[in-house]
């Protein structure tokens, strides 16, 4: 299951990009990172026309728009795996429907209970523009703060004039499923609300118990032409099956 959510969270970054409208020029993105299990390091993602590139010390994606493959690398293991838009469909189909059976089995439970299980009731959800500005790497950004309760915070200094679509967000919102979706779903449309691209994002969520922190900074914005092979796997990587193919 932990090796299928780090897929996950893989395959909706790589979505969120899959959104972007056609570069002018080629982008590559630096950005640091780190979280609340001690993890941290450096993130470079290449943009290009029509592939993308996420690349950091332990893992990388890679996807080429034309063909529709999506490609997850694991350095410490040398190995990767395939897979396609239609086996991850299914793939989330059938969570889907695991959590809707879950929902089921858990109606008649009191309410107390329920709550506990599925993390408690859906808060409502803030979203406040702070005072000021600062330049993070060369873009002129705005603070903003989206809050749902106590269950989930996060600060993000953003770049107007570094726009995504919105249409981005809903790929990182299609990653929680059944009452997940409920409720940091709401998180992600408050999101589109606000214009422009977060260039640092300082993330706190309790959930069920459990803490999950993050920060994730944009220290440098690169614009030129990126050699092919940077969308290549590294010669020598075992293939292994995708365990989003159906058994």
């Amino acid at each position: 299951m932990r090796s299928f959510y780090r897929a996950a969270m893989a395959t909706a970054s790589l979505a969120l990009l899959a959104g972007l409208p056609l570069l002018a020029e080629d982008l590559t993105i630096v950005a640091k990172y780190s979280t609340s299990k001690g993890t941290s390091g450096i993130s470079t993602t290449y943009l290009a026309t029509d592939k993308v590139r996420i690349a950091s010390p332990e893992q990388d994606t890679i996807m080429d728009l034309k063909a529709g493959r999506y490609v997850f690398v694991d350095h410490k293991k040398k190995e990767y795996w395939e897979t396609t838009a239609a086996e991850m469909e299914a793939m989330a189909k059938q969570l889907e429907a695991q959590m809707s059976q879950m929902a089921e089995q858990m109606k008649n439970m009191p309410a107390a209970i329920r709550d506990k299980l599925s993390g408690g009731p859906i808060q409502p959800v803030t979203v406040q523009k702070g005072a000021g500005s600062k330049v993070i790497a060369g873009y002129t950004c705005e603070p903003y703060t989206v809050s749902m309760g106590d269950t989930m915070k996060v600060e993000m200094w953003v770049a107007p004039d570094f726009a995504f679509p919105p249409q981005s967000l809903d790929a990182r919102k299609a990653l929680y499923q059944g009452p997940l979706a409920q409720k940091l779903g709401k998180v992600f449309d408050e999101m589109k609300k606000i214009k422009g691209y977060p260039l640092l994002e300082v993330t706190n969520m309790r959930l069920m118990g459990i803490a999950a922190d993050s920060t994730r900074e944009v220290t440098e914005v690169r614009k030129g032409a990126i050699p092919a092979a940077t969308f290549e796997v590294v010669a020598g990587y075992k293939k292994k099956d995708s365990p989003f193919k159906a058994r």
